[in-house]
């Protein structure tokens, strides 16, 4: 007698037709056990069950309410009535007959009578209320945290498009979630980061670096005017006209190759090259 369990997500008689979601909790598992536990021996006794008035989707719902607030969908709790009043009324004088008396003076016609709630049970429930608080508090927490954090992306966003920088998609999008650990430590503390480009903008900056113009057809002529009566080998002479396409006549890409590195070498080492 009583309320009977099942798998998650199943029932006695197979897979459902339909699931509802209600919600989430942060009841820890612990406090939920002992809450079941609790009912189990007041309202839900094998003795308590009715089958109209406290039946599995009454206990459905009261549990829905302790988890997460929630209420179970209405049209389950108020189930059309099928039976003829007679027959229900001969229905209900039987099952009445089955219930011993003790169980009839804890819960008749749907109230509870006589019976206190335990001590424990009490505690039991404040602690879960402690607990559907603090949930509720974290979730605050979460809640602010992220929009600080969307906030900062946007400037971070709005630089970006005043520099001329990508914004990349993933960052434009996606803000980072934080552990239940970490939104409870207390007041949250600047970022380092934020820190750090704080100081950077109060700090000076160094001086820009401006290159002059430079001549190319004018300097290789020079260079060639420096090499002029120089032993060079055909290596070292390649290079030469490969530099000349690239510089005076502007003809083709040029690839900075292991040669003319040496070739370059030795022009800055090689005191005999110098004209």
């Amino acid at each position: 007698a009583g309320v009977t369990s099942c798998a998650p997500g199943g029932t006695q008689l197979g897979q459902p037709h339909q699931v509802e979601r209600l919600g989430d909790t942060f009841v820890p598992f612990a406090v939920f056990v002992d809450y079941i536990q609790g009912l189990a021996t007041t309202a839900y006794t094998g003795g308590a069950y009715r089958l109209l008035e406290h039946n599995c989707n009454h206990f459905s719902e009261e549990v829905a309410q302790f988890l997460c607030g929630a209420h179970v969908p209405k049209h389950i709790l108020t189930q059309p009535d099928a039976l003829p009043p007679p027959l229900r009324l001969a229905l209900q004088a039987l099952l009445d007959n089955l219930v011993p008396d003790s169980a009839q003076a804890v819960y008749a016609d749907g109230v509870r009578h006589a019976r206190q709630e335990s001590p424990d049970f009490l505690t039991l429930n404040q602690q879960v209320e402690q607990a559907r608080a603090q949930g509720a508090e974290l979730e605050q927490r979460r809640s602010t945290l992220a929009e600080k954090l969307a906030r900062k992306e946007r400037r971070r966003e709005k630089k970006r498009k005043k520099h001329g920088q990508p914004v990349p998609a993933d960052m434009a999008e996606a803000v980072e979630a934080f552990a239940p650990e970490e939104l409870s430590a207390g007041p949250s503390q600047p970022v380092p980061e934020e820190r750090d480009e704080h100081e950077e903008r109060r700090a000076p900056r160094d001086p820009p670096i401006f290159y002059s113009d430079i001549d190319g057809a004018a300097e290789y002529e020079k260079l060639v005017s420096a090499l002029e009566g120089a032993s060079l080998s055909a290596e070292e002479q390649q290079s030469l006209q490969e530099l000349q396409q690239y510089l005076v006549l502007g003809e083709g890409s040029w690839v900075l190759g292991d040669d003319f590195l040496a070739f370059i070498g030795r022009i800055l080492s090689d005191a005999g090259l110098a004209g």
